[in-house]
C-alpha cells in the first residue's frame, strides 16, 4: 500500500468510489515476515486481514522495480511473494488475482537483459499457466507501460530525465524512435 499502485488505492478507498467497495492494504514487511514463517502462517495473516470476506479481489500492486536491485531480491519480491500468496489462497474460490507487470517482460532480449523485467516475466509465464486459475477467470496479469505519479524514482524514466534537467547535463537516452505510454497511477486504481 505504499507504492504509486498501493498509494492509489488507497486514497480510492478514502474516497468510497462505491459503498461496497473497501480497500484493505497488507504491510510488505509484515507479509514477508509471514511468508517465511511458511503458508500456513502466512494464510493466516491474510485471513485476518481480509476478516470477514469470503469473496475479494487481491491486488499485488507490489515489488521492486530498480533493475538495480539484486537478483535475488527482485525474484523473491516479484516472483515468489505473489506466488506464495495465490498457493496459500487458491482453495478459496472466492478470491481473485491481479498481478501487475511491464510491457516490457513480451520482448526476450529485454527481459533476459534487465532484471527487473525478468523477474516480471517468470511472474506472468508462471501465473498465466495456471489453467486452473486462468480458466476460473481468477486470475489475470497486467501489462503496463510507465507509470507516474508520486515521487519519480530516479533510477527509472521519468527520474533520470528530472535529474538531468536539475543537474543541467545532457540527457543521454536511444534515438528516442520506441513508443512511450504513460500511465498515472490514479487511472489505473481507478
Amino acid at each position: 500500500g505504499s507504492g504509486q499502485i498501493g498509494s492509489a488505492l488507497r486514497l480510492c478507498a478514502s474516497v468510497r468510489v462505491s459503498p461496497a467497495l473497501e480497500v484493505r492494504t497488507l504491510s510488505w514487511t509484515r507479509m514477508r515476515e509471514y511468508l517465511c514463517a511458511g503458508p500456513l502462517a502466512l494464510r493466516r495473516c491474510i485471513d485476518e486481514t481480509t476478516e470477514p470476506w469470503t469473496e475479494f479481489d487481491m491486488i499485488f500492486a507490489n515489488g521492486l522495480t530498480d533493475p538495480g536491485a539484486t537478483g535475488e531480491d527482485l525474484t523473491f519480491s516479484n516472483v515468489l511473494f505473489p506466488l506464495a500468496v495465490v498457493n496459500a489462497t487458491r482453495d478459496s474460490e472466492g478470491v481473485r488475482y491481479l498481478t501487475v507487470g511491464t510491457v516490457f517482460e513480451t520482448f526476450h532480449a529485454f527481459a533476459s537483459a534487465n532484471p527487473y523485467v525478468r523477474s516480471k516475466r517468470e511472474l506472468s509465464e508462471r501465473l498465466l499457466t495456471d489453467k486452473a486459475l486462468i480458466g476460473a477467470g481468477r486470475a489475470i496479469h497486467l501489462r503496463l507501460h510507465t507509470v507516474y505519479g508520486g515521487s519519480p524514482k530516479r533510477y527509472m524514466f521519468l527520474g533520470q530525465m528530472i535529474d538531468s534537467l536539475r543537474d543541467g547535463n545532457e540527457f543521454r537516452m536511444s534515438a528516442g524512435d520506441q513508443l512511450r505510454e504513460y500511465h498515472h497511477a490514479h487511472d489505473i486504481a481507478g
